[in-house]
């Protein structure tokens, strides 16, 4: 018999190549698919352009796959219910779905956070700016909880000028994560410490870091 296959896609709706730079998540999730298919003698279906789900183009996937893993942060009800209405099961990876059904593998992200903003406070920093990722990720709303509960918990007051992100999807690229270093950086109040939500975005920061010629961690803890 013909093996199983397993769909995989994006979690929110990808346009093709100019959204590559914001992709990396999917990479990793593949490659895990791919690990318990050889296992299971199943095969791998990725299918990158997801706002086509809904189109007639996609009926060749529906009809090869079994079930569809979905990934990502970011869940756009369109793409769900493009793959719910052809009556496949669904499992979300990286992201979840408050009150829904659907079945979700993700990250701790709040409790990262607190942990991570933790260790900065008992390292003695006070001005921990929290460059995060778009509000728009289930992911990015879980890290900007438990950096605000670690200060909370820590009696440390909130400055919100610290706590910086872009809401859209380009939140996530180099660029916006260099420009929000910037801004925090160059500050009079400058933070002492820096907490990123991707470390694709805080190797950004190391690069800001190095053109205002500051020194981690002495200058600046990330």
């Amino acid at each position: 018999s013909a093996p199983l296959m397993i769909g995989i896609t994006h979690s929110h709706s990808y346009h093709g190549l100019q959204d590559h730079n914001h992709e990396s998540v999917l990479e990793q999730v593949l490659g895990g698919v791919e690990v318990a298919c050889r296992r299971h003698n199943a095969v791998p279906y990725p299918w990158q352009q997801s706002r086509l789900l809904g189109s007639p183009e996609a009926d060749a996937f529906f009809e090869r796959v079994s079930g569809v893993i979905m990934s990502g942060g970011e869940i756009d009800d369109e793409v769900v219910s493009a793959i719910a209405a052809r009556g496949k099961p669904i499992v979300l990876i990286g992201g979840h779905r408050p009150g829904s059904a659907i079945p979700s593998v993700a990250a701790d992200s709040f409790a990262g956070m607190y942990l991570a903003t933790r260790h900065l406070l008992e390292a003695g920093h006070r001005r921990i700016s929290l460059i995060n990722g778009p509000d728009t990720t289930y992911t990015s709303r879980e890290k900007k909880a438990g950096y605000l509960s670690a200060l909370a918990d820590a009696g440390v007051p909130v400055d919100l000028d610290l706590l910086v992100a872009r809401d859209d999807r380009s939140g996530f690229t180099d660029g916006a994560a260099e420009e929000m270093s910037r801004a925090v950086l160059t500050r009079s109040d400058r933070p002492t410490a820096l907490i990123y939500g991707a470390d694709t975005m805080a190797r950004a920061g190391y690069r800001v870091c190095r053109e205002l010629g500051l020194s981690i961690p002495e200058d600046v803890a990330i």
